[in-house]
């Protein structure tokens, strides 16, 4: 009835109020980039603001959208190869849209399906390092898809490392033959799967897709090395990384930078972060942010390949491991005899609830759980950056602090790694990020936007509040930037760049933020100076004198071995001029909690190893324990979930790459695991890897 009264009313219109084809086709063309910011301020308005994955791509749907009003290709010019036609602009629009229409629906269903959780602590006794990480509840969804009973590998996680692992393990299951799952490849063991991906939030990406500064990688055009690529992170590190797992990050990361290209990722651009001597961070320069764009496409890759499949919305509620017969050397030697071998046999999974935390049930034969037989595990889980609980424990002095990370950075997979018997390093090192968006609007807010470390890295400054005056080297390391900015009043600083530097980070973005109220577009240095409280001479004087030490270091030849100013800095990129450089960009940041550097530990083979036992601590001498290695057998990490590779401290890009080059390594290990026993499952990593 409602049809036909539309018709109707249609057919009895006047002939005036008719629209001919190309009228319609125009105002679809005008009406559609509209509806998408609408949706965008939707997707603010419900989402909070750690959730809003892709915020680079946001700002370029409403790039899109002025774009087409307009009709002219300077708006989009920013935007990079591509963007600059307006029929481009309407299809990146169009796109953005769609993604746009996903997050909210992905937001309203998390929200639902809080209102019927239950919100309980998690466990704090002694001994355990299991925190509450957000919501413990009932199962997500009553409507989940069931658990195969078998995997040749289980992935868990579905971030950057743990979709590099899957696709790398797949690839490799299918290179070397057989009829994929059933095959029984493995000494008569058949799986019902090859490859299981489990993802306890309702999608992929965790916070790989919100990385926004890029990936590290050799560039020896620039002047990079494999010595000096090592040096700068061992140096970052603080003395605290494994040298071994540095040498094969460093290593492997052209072959990463191939992987990433062979999945129709491109990362053409390469800039300078702070701690670098050289520029070897390869990122995106148009579109959507790196992290985005990433696990984008390796996400639709893994959703494609015939021998992986993807369980989202359920957690790991434990590693079942094994004990078998122990090698020993008595009969030979007289040496004490070593403990059982351990070997991963099974997993228990769980429905997950709207948090990403698993069933509390204990019951495995519970309907929302499932035990899963594998022949190889990779845990790929990230880090417990957004674990509050876990940080006053681990690392107080950073407890009170904002966080950059989503709710599932809680950490649940290290108490179930360490059960299991997994050796866990360095968990008190918890990197503090120095720039975080203050929002004037919420400026208390206990999550924040990543005020990305590629702001500074194309020219951004930082200068203190009240003075505008510089106080650190804005591209130095990452804790040495955070103390300096913790030491002044407030906690804050201000951000300031250029034309020059917003061009080269990218007009879209920037104007996204602004449109956030998370920064200011000033037409002049007087407008600026008003934004920032500060005296419009003081500012004028900061960036003059700045602006002369670049002009110094060009005259020398501006490749950074010259002179440094007063902070140490060599590095002097897209100088905003006081009254050229127009207009600049200005936005209040602050110090908060972004990654966690310890976790699971590793070999160069992502094999977890195994923690000392009482009696082999009391019979092995220090320098013998490090002789030898154990290892639980069929069990790897990946990513933020383990430890060793960074230290005390992050060099900003090597996230992404540790992801990619330990991802690759434990899927190829996991691909060639043998059940048989854990010192056939070393060999089989052993021989698989690459060989450093």
């Amino acid at each position: 009835m409602i049809t036909k009264r539309v018709a109707g009313r249609n057919l009895s219109g006047s002939a005036s109020c008719s629209v001919n084809g190309t009228s319609k086709r125009l105002w679809l063309a005008l009406v559609t980039p509209l509806v998408g910011l609408v949706l965008l301020l939707a997707l603010w308005i419900v989402a909070p603001p750690p959730t809003v994955i892709g915020t680079a791509a946001q700002a370029q749907a409403a790039q899109a959208h002025k774009s087409q009003v307009s009709a002219t290709t300077a708006d989009s010019a920013a935007t990079g190869p591509g963007a600059s036609s307006a029929a481009p602009a309407v299809a990146t629009g169009r796109a953005l849209v769609k993604q746009s229409q996903e997050q909210i629906r992905e937001v309203h269903a998390q929200r639902q399906h809080q209102q019927q959780a239950v919100v309980a602590k998690g466990s704090t006794g002694k001994g355990s390092i299991r925190g509450s990480g957000g919501w413990e509840s009932k199962a997500m969804s009553p409507q989940l898809s069931t658990p195969p009973a078998s995997a040749r590998v289980v992935v868990v996680g579905g971030g950057l490392a743990g979709l590099t692992a899957a696709l790398t393990a797949a690839e490799q299951l299918a290179a070397v033959g057989g009829a994929g799952p059933g095959s029984g490849a493995d000494g008569g063991r058949s799986y019902e799967v090859d490859v299981l991906v489990v993802e306890k939030m309702p999608r992929l990406g965790g916070n790989s897709a919100k990385a926004s500064s890029g990936m590290n990688a050799l560039n020896t055009p620039g002047g990079d090395s494999e010595s000096l690529f090592s040096s700068d992170t061992l140096s970052s590190g603080g003395g605290a990384s494994v040298p071994e797992l540095v040498q094969r990050l460093v290593h492997d990361s052209p072959a990463a930078l191939s992987f990433l290209d062979a999945h129709g990722v491109a990362l053409p651009g390469v800039t300078q972060l702070g701690g670098h001597s050289v520029p070897r961070t390869r990122t995106v320069t148009a579109g959507a942010n790196v992290g985005w764009a990433i696990m984008s496409a390796l996400s639709a890759a893994v959703k494609a390949h015939p021998r992986i499949r993807v369980l989202e919305g359920v957690s790991l509620k434990r590693i079942v491991v094994a004990e078998s017969e122990a090698h020993t050397a008595a009969a030979s030697g007289g040496a004490p005899p070593r403990r059982p071998n351990v070997a991963v046999t099974s997993v228990l999974l769980t429905a997950a609830t709207p948090g990403g935390a698993s069933d509390p049930s204990p019951d495995p034969t519970a309907a929302s759980s499932w035990a899963v037989r594998c022949g190889a595990l990779v845990l790929a889980t990230g880090g417990y950056a957004a674990n509050r609980e876990l940080l006053k424990r681990y690392a107080p002095q950073a407890a009170d602090l904002a966080t950059t990370n989503g709710p599932w950075a809680a950490g649940d997979a290290l108490q179930l790694a360490e059960e299991a018997g997994a050796a866990l390093v360095g968990l008190e090192d918890v990197q503090v990020h120095p720039t975080g968006f203050v929002d004037p609007a919420d400026p208390e807010s206990g999550t924040k936007f990543l005020a990305p470390e590629k702001l500074r890295g194309v020219g951004g400054l930082l200068l203190a509040p009240g003075t505008a005056a510089r106080f650190t080297n804005e591209l130095g390391r990452r804790d040495a930037v955070a103390a300096a900015v913790s030491a002044l009043p407030g906690r804050t600083a201000w951000m300031l760049l250029g034309a020059a530097a917003a061009a080269e980070y990218g007009a879209a973005a920037l104007g996204f933020y602004c449109s956030k109220g998370l920064m200011t577009k000033a037409g002049t240095l007087a407008e600026a100076a008003d934004a920032m409280h500060v005296p419009e001479a003081a500012l004028r004087e900061t960036l003059t004198a700045y602006g002369r030490l670049a002009e110094e270091q060009a005259q020398r030849g501006g490749d950074g071995s010259g002179l440094a100013d007063q902070f140490g800095k060599r590095v002097f990129r897209n100088t905003p001029h006081p009254d050229t450089d127009l207009p600049v960009y200005v936005a209040r940041v602050t110090p908060v909690v972004h990654y966690t550097m310890g976790g699971v530990a590793i070999n160069q083979q992502a094999q977890v190893l195994r923690a000392s036992g009482p009696v082999e601590q009391q019979q092995q001498q220090p320098e013998e324990a490090t002789q030898e290695q154990e290892v639980i057998g069929g069990l790897y990490a990946a990513g933020e979930v383990s430890g060793g590779v960074h230290g005390h401290n992050r060099l900003g890009g090597n996230s992404l790459l540790e992801c990619v080059v330990y991802g690759r390594v434990a899927g190829r290990a996991a691909a060639a695991a043998d059940t048989s026993s854990a010192s056939a499952r070393s060999a089989a990593a052993r021989a698989s890897s690459s060989g450093i």
